[in-house]
């Protein structure tokens, strides 16, 4: 038995085209008024704007914001426009973050990359300050962000039909972490198609998989134990960072970059080209904070 709600529908505003593979705010609502013959992956409306029900709110999680633009995401909430978490979670659809005056994000935090390793929106908080000056859900799109580097990462991970960025890895996360821990760290690799393994010694047996540690360097500094893993495992050891790039910019970055070992036989140990080139111009490191 449907039962109807004392409060009136909520209003989004859509835009007058979509793409098949595109999340949106249109997947949280069901549209009042459909032409017959919609084109595919892609519905028609009679008017550039249209009146649609909610069926699901979106749930907003955020990092790096000041209270007041966190009080902000809680007043929509108010609003029953959306849900707003405090933490990242499977439910979580929308990420907002701080950013600069070029769009990029400011930080790279682990809620960030999870939210783009996730595929979700990842947007600037000027999303949330529209949608409270029209007093209704507007489309993502124009707010979306790019990262830190200027690429449009979190985009090219939305729309990215598999999350298999790291499909092909087996990764040991080696302790410890001072900005994540571990199993956050096995929790992005695996959410992005890579194998973790609980042991060092599982390194040794490749059977086509790319064997690499991540670790924190600014943790533990013990370049002498990285230097006995890749002798011992024929492995390398690279910076946290080295993922946090990575699912960034949402495409695979040189290790030598962030190798916490010697890289004169890393072309001999068995990685991609790609992943061991030689580095001809200096690159700013961004940390995870």
């Amino acid at each position: 038995m449907i039962v109807k709600s004392k409060r009136p529908p909520q209003r989004v505003l859509t835009p007058q085209s979509c793409t098949p593979t595109q999340k949106s705010i249109l997947n949280y609502v069901k549209p009042d008024n459909l032409d017959a013959s919609p084109q595919p992956g892609c519905s028609r409306y009679s008017t550039p704007v249209e009146e649609v029900t909610v069926n699901m709110k979106p749930c907003v999680s955020c990092t790096r914001l000041t209270l007041e633009q966190v009080m902000a995401i809680n007043s929509l909430a108010s609003k029953k426009l959306l849900c707003y978490s405090g933490s990242f979670s499977k439910s979580v659809t929308h990420m907002i973050v701080a950013t600069n005056a070029k769009g990029c994000v400011k930080d790279h935090t682990m809620k960030y990359v999870f939210a783009v390793a996730a595929g979700i929106w990842v947007l600037s908080f000027n999303w949330i300050e529209e949608c409270l000056k029209r007093k209704c859900l507007v489309p993502e799109d124009p707010f979306e962000v790019k990262d830190v580097s200027g690429l449009p990462g979190p985009r090219l991970s939305r729309l990215a039909l598999k999350r298999d960025l790291l499909k092909g890895f087996k990764v040991y996360a080696a302790k410890p972490f001072v900005s994540t821990t571990a199993e956050e760290v096995e929790n992005v690799v695996t959410m992005l198609g890579g194998k973790i393994v609980s042991r060092l010694d599982d390194l040794l047996s490749r059977n086509g998989y790319i064997p690499l540690i991540i670790t924190e360097a600014r943790a533990s500094q013990d370049f002498e134990l990285y230097e006995t893993w890749l002798e011992t495992l024929r492995t390398v050891t690279v910076d946290l960072e080295w993922l946090s790039r990575s699912v960034g910019q949402y495409q695979l970055q040189n290790l030598r970059q962030f190798t916490l070992c010697s890289e004169d036989s890393i072309c001999e140990l068995g990685y991609p080209a790609v992943l061991t080139a030689e580095v001809t111009t200096s690159q700013s490191v961004t940390t995870i904070s």
